[in-house]
């Protein structure tokens, strides 16, 4: 080194760097980064900002953030939400349980679990200590349904999120175990969260290819606070990413419930794929798509009797995102439908389809006659009737829906 001209470039390495190999490889891809075309940058791509100029300009953490943002969960929800904020000057800390994982994630800049191909930007870091929740001035909500429990009654978060009066938006999906079944209920009704700070952000998306940087969007509705809702559309979009408000802006139940209900139709139609596909062969796009309708219309008749308002469904929580869930190619439930009809699936699999199906009857009756779908698919998972029976009745019953 000491040989070489003052003019030639020095990586210093921080004396904090354990994995001193690996750094000099993110710095020598970070320098040839800076003259790839956006959409080249691989396993960096989401360490630039995505803004509308010609040239790559990486994340810093900012000197004064705009938002000090605290998200609670570990989902894909949370670090693909986590990633879109980390466009604009915030600081993130994302909330988790393991320590010993908050402390790899750190130090090699990734979430190892769900998203171990892409690099997290600087300004993201995770954390396990409830106390930094007193200096956000947002909250993201992203644990999972069936995580509720651990993270806000166990952990006692809620008394860390009621010292705080940030805004809090719901970015997961799916519904809960209690009677009125949605996230957000529980926390107002369980956990004595002040109803007024709530906001639900949904639409039709995966969040691997959030992370891939694909183009997206999403809605927000508010409990009361509708006159933010601009504001966070602004704040979440970039150049791949397009928010804006809910057909109804205060209908944050039926963004929830549109979100919940999808994937019970995407195992149905898994189900309905794979029986066909089994005993028939060949494509099946003229059933599917055909009900598709007919499965369209008996989510809203049920999102509707549950509290959500009709137009709602016809947004990008509704409509869209049962479209995403039904013949997207990386829709996981509907391929567990298709794979128990060979007897492939994973029958101790935890999922929103599979969790919302189980709680659905304590939500609301199941009839055949009223709700033919979602009544033959519990039938035929939690009930063990054989699909050849439930095929039969719905050839009928659909005739008239």
């Amino acid at each position: 080194m000491k040989e070489l001209p003052d003019y030639v470039d020095r990586l210093e390495i921080p004396e904090h760097v354990k994995d001193k190999k690996q750094y000099v490889i993110d710095s020598l891809a970070l320098l040839v980064g800076r003259n790839l075309h956006k959409h080249r940058h691989g396993f960096y791509r989401n360490l630039y900002k995505s803004i509308d100029e010609k040239e790559n300009v990486l994340i810093q953490i900012p000197a004064k953030p705009i938002e000090r943002v605290f998200i609670i969960g570990h989902s894909p929800y949370a670090t693909s939400i986590a990633c879109i904020l980390a466009n604009k000057d915030t600081i993130i800390k994302n909330f988790i349980l393991d320590e010993n994982k908050a402390k790899s994630f750190n130090i090699h800049q990734l979430d190892q679990d769900h998203f171990p191909f892409f690099k997290l930007p600087p300004n993201i870091e995770f954390t396990t200590n409830p106390e930094e929740i007193k200096n956000a001035t947002l909250i993201i909500q992203a644990v999972r349904p069936w995580e509720l429990e651990k993270y806000y009654n166990i952990l006692k978060i809620k008394n860390y999120i009621n010292s705080n009066n940030a805004p809090i938006i719901n970015v997961a999906k799916g519904f809960t175990s209690s009677k009125s079944g949605l996230i957000i209920d529980d926390l107002i009704h369980q956990y004595d969260i002040n109803p007024e700070r709530f906001f639900v952000m949904a639409g039709a998306n995966y969040p691997q290819q959030v992370m891939e940087r694909k183009i997206t969007g999403y809605e927000i509705a508010a409990y009361s606070q509708i006159d933010k809702i601009d504001y966070y559309t602004q704040l979440f979009s970039n150049m791949y990413i397009h928010v804006r408000p809910a057909i109804i802006k205060d209908d944050i139940r039926g963004v929830q419930l549109g979100g919940a209900l999808k994937n019970i139709y995407a195992i149905a139609t898994g189900l309905i794929d794979g029986y066909f596909s089994k005993y028939y062969g060949g494509n099946n796009d003229n059933t599917l798509f055909h009900l598709a309708n007919r499965f369209f219309r008996e989510m809203v008749a049920i999102g509707t009797e549950l509290g959500g308002k009709q137009e709602t469904f016809q947004g990008l929580s509704g409509l869209n995102d049962l479209m995403l869930a039904c013949f997207g190619k990386d829709s996981r439930d509907r391929q567990w439908g298709y794979d128990f009809v060979f007897q492939k699936a994973d029958l101790n699999r935890i999922s929103s389809g599979l969790v919302g199906l189980k709680i659905l009857p304590k939500l609301i009756p199941l009839d055949i006659d009223k709700f033919p779908v979602a009544t033959a698919v519990y039938k035929v998972i939690y009930d063990s009737v054989p699909i050849e029976e439930i095929i039969d009745i719905l050839s009928i019953k659909l005739k008239k829906f």
